[in-house]
């Protein structure tokens, strides 16, 4: 994906502002070799808003706070008896046999009937 300063320019964005705010900031420009009116305007406007969305997406943690989270996530949780019991559970399979082997029933039209008719063929197989 190429990054947003290069990619083409197909949207526009409009506003009004009164003449003085204009001349002034046409006047800035004359002093401002290299830039033009859109440049002048937008590059602070894009700078704050990347400042608010990089707030908005990053969490930082200090501290006791940061300990903590490195330990929950270097600890490997023990999967419980009810998970374990799940897991060879012949509702289990049949949930896993569809996620993985038959496609979303708006793709490709399989009919509720088919998905349940390969279903049971696959946990009768004896080759698993």
């Amino acid at each position: 994906m190429a990054s947003p300063r290069h990619q083409p320019k197909t949207e526009s964005l409009t506003f009004s502002i009164s003449p003085s705010d204009k001349a002034l900031l046409k006047g800035a420009i004359a002093h401002a070799p290299g830039l033009d009116l859109t440049g002048f305007v937008l590059a602070p406007a894009l700078k704050r808003a990347r400042k608010i969305a990089e707030r908005n997406d990053v969490t930082h943690l200090s501290g006791q706070t940061r300990e903590r989270f490195i330990t929950l996530m270097e600890r490997r949780p023990t999967p419980s008896e009810r998970l374990l019991r799940n897991l060879f559970d012949k509702r289990h399979q049949i949930v896993e046999y569809v996620r993985l082997h038959i496609k979303p029933l708006g793709e490709d039209r399989t009919s509720p009937q088919r998905v349940l008719r390969l279903c049971v063929r696959s946990l009768n197989d004896p080759r698993g």
